[in-house]
């Protein structure tokens, strides 16, 4: 706010990551180990992939993406991609920090 310009300045990234922090805590406080939720495949790394579950961002490692051996994320996943993904462990102290 500048008062000697009558001006008033909003911030649609500020508002944006104050919406996103209020899902993320919403949800994280709700999820349960065994519940099955949709998401959105955020990005691909050599180690997994991250997945955007409405607030909040998840990880599946490489090994929990399939039953069978995976080398890449890429063969099974790809960016974009919306997927049910079930809860395994939720670590509740690292979402707090973020």
């Amino acid at each position: 706010m500048q008062r000697k310009r009558r001006r008033l300045l909003l911030s649609e990234r500020l508002a944006e990551r104050g919406w996103r922090e209020q899902q993320r805590h919403d949800l994280i406080s709700h999820l349960q180990v065994g519940d099955r939720i949709a998401g959105r495949v955020r990005s691909i790394t050599n180690f997994g992939v991250f997945i955007d579950l409405g607030g909040a961002d998840g990880l599946i490692h490489l090994s929990e993406l399939s039953w069978h051996r995976v080398k890449r994320p890429q063969e099974v996943v790809a960016v974009g991609e919306e997927i049910l993904v079930e809860v395994i462990r939720a670590n509740r102290n690292a979402a707090e920090l973020l």
